[in-house]
């Protein structure tokens, strides 16, 4: 079991993989997408297995699910209290383009 700091990963898991013994590493599996390549292909040559812990119950797609849902939320209730007040609630929906997100869920931090 690998539970070094992510920077340690691939050395570790490699070295591990090359005595021919599989390993369950810590989440990432590597710090680059090259190194996890590497990883995989030696730990194929050597007939070893390789796993690593899944994201986390709150991790980032999650949290980025949440955020989204609590702004839906938040929509729903600005509609509701316009419509206490009587207020006339237009809405209009298109399917040719995306709505914009807000600022916190931009794509750069979708996952």
């Amino acid at each position: 079991m690998n539970l070094t700091p992510p920077q340690a990963h691939f050395e570790v898991s490699m070295r591990t993989v090359e005595a021919g013994k599989s390993l369950y590493n810590e989440k990432p599996l590597t710090v680059t997408r090259g190194e996890a390549a590497e990883l995989l292909d030696a730990a194929g040559r050597k007939g070893v297995l390789v796993g690593c812990a899944p994201d986390t119950f709150m991790g980032s797609a999650l949290q980025t699910a949440g955020r989204l849902a609590a702004h839906i939320l938040e929509i729903m209730h600005g509609f509701h209290d316009a419509s206490d007040r009587g207020e006339h609630i237009q809405l209009e929906t298109t399917c040719d383009r995306p709505a914009a997100l807000p600022a916190d869920l931009e794509d750069g931090d979708i996952d």
